[in-house]
């Protein structure tokens, strides 16, 4: 009788850790399917077009397909501390990158792997569109063209481009040990 009691005790206390541990555990195993991809060169070519320069910076982004609709704050590096800005329920803008706009250029938002900013991002498929919504009221849509798993201390993808492009990143992996990068390619801009 006191052996089952202390088995039926143990499968309680099991599956309570489980439980506790849920929040933390089913992000990091859905972001832990490696995807690899090398950086791919820029061989774009700048939009050339009489149309004027459509600019603004960065204050809402949206990727309808994994509900997510973000407000988007400045986001600065510190090399002291080597740490970029981050919040628990914002998305950043890397001010070290462009602007978004109808021309060249590589905008950066980055933002934390949880529940209250990036995480369904990891459920994120190639054609899925980002809606990026700047402070003087442009909308700039945007398609998922490729996702890679990278080294956090590969930062090829800051690097500008001939066509305005935008790249997002989180944390993926079973301890956030990998970054998730996902580019976008302009599609629209109103």
């Amino acid at each position: 009788m006191k052996s089952r009691f202390t088995f039926i005790i143990g499968c309680l206390w099991i599956i309570a850790g489980i439980f506790l541990a849920s929040p933390v555990l089913i992000p990091a195993l859905k972001g832990s399917n490696r995807i690899s991809a090398a950086p791919q060169a820029d061989n774009s070519q700048a939009i050339v077009n009489e149309e004027p320069l459509v600019s603004g910076t960065p204050s809402r982004i949206a990727f309808p397909s994994v509900n997510i609709d973000l407000a988007v704050a400045p986001g600065y590096y510190d090399a002291k501390s080597q740490s970029w800005t981050l919040s628990n329920d914002k998305a950043h803008f890397a001010t070290i990158t462009d602007l978004p706009n109808n021309k060249t250029g590589n905008t950066f938002i980055y933002g934390h792997n949880r529940h209250q900013v990036f995480t369904r991002l990891l459920d994120a498929k190639v054609g899925d569109r980002a809606v990026l919504t700047t402070d003087n009221g442009h909308t700039f849509t945007y398609v998922l063209r490729t996702i890679a798993d990278i080294d956090p201390s590969n930062t090829s993808y800051l690097q500008t481009h001939k066509s305005p492009i935008l790249t997002v990143q989180t944390c993926s992996g079973m301890w956030y040990e990998n970054r998730r990068m996902l580019t976008f390619d302009l599609v629209e801009v109103s």
